[in-house]
């Protein structure tokens, strides 16, 4: 799935697929949550510096 939206609510989505990451899941649920979980966390790390030096 795409989703174009705030940082919040992609980890409010993170949050609610935490399952996927869960011992109980599959394989490939697991690779897809570490995967979007990474690239949410990388995301928000690097927009960080960008935003406080726009504002400056």
């Amino acid at each position: 799935m795409h989703v174009t939206a705030l940082p919040d609510l992609h980890h409010t989505l993170l949050a609610a697929a935490a399952t996927l990451g869960a011992n109980g899941a599959s394989l490939a649920e697991r690779k897809a949550y570490r995967i979007y979980a990474d690239r949410l966390n990388n995301t928000v790390v690097s927009a960080v510096p960008w935003q406080k030096t726009s504002n400056q």
